[in-house]
C-alpha cells in the first residue's frame, strides 16, 4: 500500500530528518522523503532534497495538539534542482 503525506522539518542532517506532520508512518517504515529547501540568496530556484530513509521514533509534540513528529534515519539522499512553482 503506498500512503502520501505533508509536513516541515525541524532538523535535516546527512543522518536524517525530524518531520511534524498531521500523520504518521508506523515506527520501521520505508519511506521516500522529498525536502524542498529555501533558495540561498537571490537564487532563482530551489534545491530538492529526496532520498530513502527509515522511520525510527514517532512522537507526540508540544506545538500542536493535532500535530505530530517522526524521525527518519537517511539511507541515501540526493540534491537536485526543483521545479520552478511556475512551470
Amino acid at each position: 500500500m503506498v500512503e502520501k503525506g505533508q509536513g516541515f522539518t525541524r532538523d535535516i542532517s546527512s543522518r536524517g530528518v525530524y518531520v511534524y506532520a498531521e500523520s504518521q508512518p508506523p515506527i520501521d517504515a520505508e519511506i521516500q522523503i522529498d525536502v524542498d529547501l529555501p533558495p540561498l540568496l537571490e537564487a532563482d530556484s530551489t534545491l530538492r532534497m529526496s532520498g530513502d530513509a527509515k522511520v525510527i521514533r514517532v512522537e507526540a509534540t508540544a506545538i500542536d495538539e493535532h500535530c505530530e513528529g517522526f524521525v527518519a534515519e537517511a539511507k541515501s539522499y540526493v540534491l537536485h534542482r526543483a521545479k520552478n512553482r511556475e512551470q
